[in-house]
């Protein structure tokens, strides 16, 4: 968890939110948070199959379906839920459904990370091919 807290890189709206709620205000795991951690953990552990990627895909896509907000022009999962999701196994106090998110929705938001995650991926490699 806390290798995956660390590839949030807060906006500066975030981290103005964070100035005026005090300590308590969290930031956001975004798509490009997402996969910054998910081609880190490549790195560490080598590339997941088709079925294993498209299933760990799936399951960011619904947390991300289901918890998302927005903060400025940032879309992403407070950290603090995620969290709570991940660690306590519960819903974070005082979440509500703003919505249905259903099997669809999961593959749909599954293809937009593998977007971010090429995306991220290429830019690394041509981040060290210039070095």
């Amino acid at each position: 968890m806390d290798a995956l807290f660390e590839d949030i890189k807060p906006t500066p709206e975030e981290v103005d939110a964070k100035k005026a709620k005090g300590e308590e205000a969290a930031f956001m795991l975004g798509l490009e948070d997402i996969a910054r951690a998910r081609v880190r953990r490549e790195k560490e552990a080598g590339p997941l199959g088709r079925l294993q990627a498209r299933i760990a895909r799936g399951e960011i896509a619904i947390a991300f379906g289901v918890f998302a907000t927005t903060i400025g022009d940032k879309v992403g999962i407070p950290a603090d839920f995620l969290r709570t999701w991940i660690l306590d196994e519960r819903l974070p106090d005082g979440w509500k459904p703003t919505h249905k998110t259903g099997y669809f929705d999961m593959f749909r938001g599954g293809d937009q990370i593998k977007q971010f995650v090429e995306k991220t991926r290429a830019a690394e490699e041509s981040a060290d091919s210039n070095d």
